[in-house]
């Protein structure tokens, strides 16, 4: 993972959450409850600078839940390449997919192109159904 200034025990443990949520994402207030559930107290205080700090260094990605319209966080760790593809959220599981893709490289490309339209990727998610959720039959 990039540096990101302290180590602290807390941010170790928020990464190791995160990481291990890393098709999930959390608004500030879902990720407080969801590491009091796991015994882990951080102040909330704490979670919007450890979060800042994690988002500067590229750790994490932030944006804006367009169902919620909250500022999400998730989970990127060293994949550079986050900010260069699109992403695919289930409106059911709330999974979160990271879409390296060829073809959608070149939709983005071909936007911006024909319609001179530039994508922020970083931010963008398409929502729609998984696999599982929307069963094996076509999507």
């Amino acid at each position: 993972m990039r540096n990101s200034g302290y180590n602290t025990s807390g941010k170790r443990r928020l990464i190791a959450f995160l990481a291990k949520n890393e098709h999930k994402e959390f608004s500030v207030q879902s990720l407080y409850e969801a590491l009091l559930a796991e015994g882990l107290k951080t102040p909330k205080s704490s979670l919007y600078r450890l979060l800042e700090k994690l988002c500067e260094s590229g750790a994490v990605r932030k944006f804006r839940d367009a169902e919620t319209d909250l500022a999400v966080f998730q989970y990127v760790g060293d994949d550079a390449e986050c900010a260069r593809h699109l992403h695919l959220k289930c409106k059911v599981c709330g999974r979160l997919i990271h879409l390296h893709c060829d073809l959608a490289g070149e939709l983005v490309s071909h936007i911006s192109a024909e319609h001179g339209f530039r994508i922020d990727s970083k931010g963008s998610v398409l929502y729609g159904l998984c696999r599982s959720c929307a069963g094996e039959g076509e999507i």
